[in-house]
């Protein structure tokens, strides 16, 4: 299936600082506390859907998690709820602190 765009950490950034706080950065892992982009929100793949059905969608969104089975799983939950557009971050966390964006730590305030 599919119906949401791969993006590197790059083209990722680039989106995130053309639109501010338009797209929705969410991190789908159980691992959020441990670190996660800075202005992520957490929707965990576990509640993933009944979150979806409060999420606005009419935003964009960013789609990432620490793995690839659990970014794509949670994109495809996006595009399949109705979602668009939808991007999944190339390469998760894991491409975006090698590439030195900045993180957070802890709850989002």
């Amino acid at each position: 299936m599919r119906g949401y765009r791969n993006v590197t950490a790059e083209q990722a950034k680039n989106a995130i600082d053309a639109t501010g706080s338009r797209i929705v950065i969410v991190d789908v892992s159980s691992a959020y506390l441990e670190g996660h982009i800075a202005g992520a929100v957490n929707k965990p793949l576990a509640t993933l859907e009944t979150e979806l059905k409060t999420m606005d969608k009419s935003r964009p969104y960013l789609i990432y998690c620490h793995t690839d089975a659990a970014s794509i799983s949670g994109a495809q939950a996006f595009v399949d709820a109705g979602f668009n557009p939808v991007h999944r971050l190339e390469g998760n966390y894991a491409a975006w602190t090698d590439a030195g964006y900045p993180v957070a730590v802890g709850k989002e305030i």
